[in-house]
């Protein structure tokens, strides 16, 4: 006899998966003014190898092959690398948008080996603020680390783009691709792009004058210190660090996915001081993430939610739950560090 008959037993599985944004892969635009050279127009073609962009089509010496290549040799490196490829667009923030319609999971956007021209990198650049994303791109133009103000870094600079990392560099070099593919693996806000070696990459020669004035434009540069070769100094053209970027980004995201999940898997969260810290430590859950992560520092945080009864009849009676806030203190990074010693005899 079945136990149907005696236990009658319905268990419901609330395990609602909420789509979570990821950080960690690069994409390649390549635009209309080179499409004749690549397999496909109009798509985007996720790869986990460059074995796997060969067997594509792609030839060993097109712009798409080379930035893979330099994505791929980094260790760590991307697991997925996109190469998105617009079909009509006639600039590259439209070629983006294209792109961005056919697939809009990728975070980094790489354009090769040397950075189109100010007037089409601007709307680039802009295109990129106006999204969780980040734009790596190389220049070579002489007039970047020379004492001007009218070049592409300070024009940047002068635009205060938070989301667009410019790098000076020789030009037919893929820095730019090979900088998102060591850092992209990483966990966003756990590691300064800084002091970043690069594997395949030569470092630039360059004058203390020349790094000064690079450094005043918050232009990004390989160079070799002490012997070794590292990135400096991690920033994009507004000045702030890419790492605190990247990571209030990813804090965002998932603030936004877990908070959606428990609503998603719940019958209601009730309208009481219960219901209340139900979304009060959904919040300190996901600061406890961005902890771990080296985001954050733990003591600073700090998670403000109101009492039920404190709430007005008008935000319960249309089910919002105002005035909820939480603060913390970034960790941040060290990057230099300044000692006075004394020696007596």
């Amino acid at each position: 006899m079945s136990l149907d008959s005696i236990i009658d037993l319905n268990i419901s599985i609330k395990d609602a998966a909420v789509s979570r944004a990821g950080f960690g892969t690069p994409l390649i635009l390549t635009g209309p003014a080179f499409a004749h050279s690549v397999p496909f127009q109009g798509k985007v073609r996720s790869y986990s190898s460059l074995a796997a962009i060969a067997d594509d089509g792609f030839e060993s010496d097109s712009q798409a092959y080379l930035a893979a290549q330099a994505i791929f040799s980094q260790s760590p490196r991307p697991n997925i690398v996109k190469i998105g490829v617009c079909a009509n667009a006639i600039s590259l923030d439209a070629a983006a948008t294209e792109v961005e319609s056919i697939d809009p999971d990728w975070y980094a956007l790489i354009l090769g080996p040397s950075a189109p021209s100010t007037d089409s990198l601007l709307p680039l650049a802009a295109w990129t603020e106006a999204r969780r994303k980040l734009l790596i791109v190389t220049s070579d133009e002489l007039a970047v680390p020379a004492d001007v103000d009218d070049d592409v870094a300070s024009q940047l600079r002068d635009a205060g783009y938070h989301r667009t990392a410019l790098i000076y560099h020789h030009g037919g070099t893929y820095a730019d691709a090979a900088w998102a593919g060591v850092m992209l693996p990483k966990a966003p806000g756990s590691a300064s792009w800084k002091f970043k070696t690069l594997a395949g990459i030569a470092p630039m020669p360059l004058t203390d004058a020349q790094r000064g004035r690079l450094d005043a434009k918050h232009c990004n540069h390989y160079t070799r210190v002490a012997g070794v070769s590292i990135m400096r100094e991690g920033y994009a053209s507004s000045g702030r660090y890419l790492d605190i970027t990247r990571g209030i980004d990813w804090l965002h995201a998932r603030m936004q996915e877990e908070l959606f999940s428990v609503f998603a898997n719940a019958e209601k969260i009730p309208y009481t001081d219960g219901g209340i810290a139900i979304i009060e430590n959904t919040i300190r859950g996901v600061l406890s993430m961005a902890v771990d992560a080296e985001l954050i520092d733990e003591p600073s945080i700090a998670v403000n939610v109101p009492r039920a009864t404190d709430v007005s009849p008008i935000d319960r009676a249309s089910r919002v739950l105002p005035d909820v806030s939480f603060s913390a203190r970034l960790a941040g990074a060290v990057h230099k560090v300044q000692i006075n010693g004394t020696v007596t005899v």
